[in-house]
C-alpha cells in the first residue's frame, strides 16, 4: 500500500491492519499479545517501510516484484539476526547464527519456510495488485463509455 496509495491512507492502512491482526496471530500461536517479538519486528518493518519509499519513484511490475521479494528477504535476515542476539536457543558462534538464520531451533519446522512462504505471498499478492491495476483502469474506461458512473 506505500507504493500505491497516497496521503494519510498509505500509512494508516498498514499500520491499522497490523495493529488489529497481530495480537490475534500472537495469541493464536501462543505468543503474548505484546512482548519482546515486536522489538525485533519494528527493525524488518522500518526496512520495508523504506524499501517500498525508494520503490515509490521506481514504477513498473519489475522493479515492485522484486522489490517485494527483496522486503521478504531483509525482513527474514533482520528478524532472524535479532532473534539470534536475543533468544538463548542459539549459541552465540557463527553456527549459532547460521542456525538462526536456516534451520532455526531443535524441535520446530526451520526457519527457512518462514522465509519461502513470505517470498511466494509477498510475490502473490504484488502480482494480484498489479494486475488488478492493470485492470481496473479499462473497467473504468469502459464503464464511462457505457454511460455508467464508477
Amino acid at each position: 500500500s506505500l507504493v500505491f496509495l497516497d496521503g494519510r491512507i498509505r500509512w494508516l492502512l498498514p499500520a491499522g491492519v497490523w495493529l488489529l491482526s497481530d495480537p490475534l496471530v500472537s495469541v493464536i500461536q501462543g505468543y503474548p499479545v505484546v512482548g519482546w517479538h515486536h522489538l525485533a519486528l519494528l527493525p524488518g518493518l522500518a526496512a520495508t517501510i523504506g524499501l517500498a519509499c525508494w520503490l515509490r519513484g521506481r514504477p513498473g511490475a519489475m522493479s515492485l516484484l522484486a522489490g517485494s521479494a527483496a522486503a521478504a528477504v531483509v525482513f527474514y535476515l533482520l528478524t532472524n539476526a535479532l532473534s539470534f542476539v536475543a533468544l538463548p536457543l542459539y549459541p552465540k558462534t557463527l553456527e549459532g547464527f547460521v542456525q538462526a538464520q536456516w534451520t532455526g531451533p531443535a524441535g520446530v519446522a526451520p526457519t527457512w519456510l518462514f522465509l519461502r512462504n513470505a517470498l511466494v505471498s509477498n510475490l502473490a499478492f504484488t502480482g494480484l495488485v498489479l494486475a488488478a491495476g492493470c485492470r481496473l483502469p479499462h473497467a473504468v474506461s469502459a464503464r464511462k463509455a457505457a454511460g455508467q458512473t464508477v
